[in-house]
């Protein structure tokens, strides 16, 4: 399997997660910036299912530390 094509897979892995713990929802959305969006992610509701949390944090930090690395980082924090 070719790097984009894992990368594709573990992409469509945690779109798996988010509609199983109902965190993506598709329909018509109004973001905050005024602009629409066919689909929203609610991320709030993910650290409730540590699981799916984990798997969905082990993704970021992956692609963070390979498309922008970690020395232009300090700390990462989420922010309610």
């Amino acid at each position: 399997m070719t790097r984009e094509m894992d990368l594709q897979a573990r992409k469509a892995e945690m779109a798996k997660i988010l509609i199983k713990i109902d965190a993506l929802k598709f329909g018509i959305f109004k973001l905050t910036s005024g602009k629409a969006s066919p689909y929203y992610i609610d991320l709030r509701i993910v650290p409730s299912f540590p699981d799916a949390f984990t798997e969905i944090c082990d993704f970021y930090a992956e692609q963070i530390i390979a498309r922008i690395g970690l020395k232009n980082f300090d700390r990462i924090a989420g922010v309610p």
